[in-house]
């Protein structure tokens, strides 16, 4: 991950060559959650650009694909099968840190036997993922179809105020998603909370502190988009004409 130590340095020898102190922790730590979201976002608009180029069939294959990159690098925002117990009446609450839905499935799912020969015709079993829907009003289509009308074979949920599925007698659901961007801590676990710089001061030296500092959840290639970012809010801040167009020109080569 992004290594917050290695941004806070590079940033901070770009706007105090003068030695004016303009930037200490606490003017980085305030930036720092809004600079990594807003590079998370451009990443997700990135993501869906990628996916427009792959149907148009002009983005190359396989590793070199600028989807699949855009998929990798966001690959440490993503939590896997995140199980929520029902709160009644087929609704479940969403994750405090969910960015977007990628599939919801059932957490006691036992696939149906396809064979017609074998299946032993158990209403209970489920198959499939869940078809997520963001329009109530199609919910309702679908509801009332008596030809694609939810069943156990095929669920579907409404992603609204809370997660609403359909058939409603479920108990736990598992849900994939992107999570809003955190931070990573000493023993390299993702929290919920803003990366930060930390220090001690020891005999007038500012020296990290390694326990309480909190990297970014970006990967590392991305600490120079980071110093860029961080950079330019700090130019127009100090109308530091030196340190905004520094960001500028970084942001144009990229």
């Amino acid at each position: 991950m992004a290594s917050t130590i290695t941004v806070y340095n590079a940033l901070k020898d770009l706007v105090n060559k003068e030695q004016k102190g303009f930037i200490n922790s606490a003017v980085f730590n305030s930036l720092a959650d809004i600079a990594q979201r807003q590079i998370f976002n451009e990443m997700m608009t990135e993501l869906v650009e990628g996916k427009k180029l792959a149907k148009a069939s002009v983005d190359v294959g396989n590793r070199l694909s600028y989807r699949e990159r855009k998929i990798e690098d966001l690959s440490p925002f993503i939590v896997i099968d995140h199980a929520i117990t029902s709160q009644g009446n087929n609704q479940y609450s969403k994750p405090g840190n969910l960015y977007k839905i990628i599939s919801i499935r059932n957490g006691a799912a036992t696939p149906v036997d396809e064979d017609p020969t074998t299946n032993t015709g158990n209403e209970n079993d489920v198959i499939g993922e869940y078809e997520l829907l963001y329009d109530a009003s199609i919910l309702e289509s679908v509801r009332n179809s008596r030809l694609s009308g939810p069943t156990r074979n095929f669920p579907v949920a409404l992603i609204a105020d809370k997660i609403y599925v359909f058939p409603s007698d479920t108990d736990d659901i598992l849900i994939t998603y992107y999570r809003q961007p955190g931070s990573i801590t000493f023993t390299n676990s993702a929290v919920d909370f803003s990366p930060v710089y930390a220090s001690n001061v020891v005999n007038g030296i500012e020296i990290p502190d390694l326990y309480n500092t909190r990297n970014f959840m970006l990967p590392e290639h991305y600490v120079p988009e980071l110093v860029s970012v961080m950079a330019e809010m700090v130019g127009v801040h100090l109308r530091d004409s030196d340190v905004y167009n520094y960001a500028q020109a970084k942001t144009a080569a990229e």
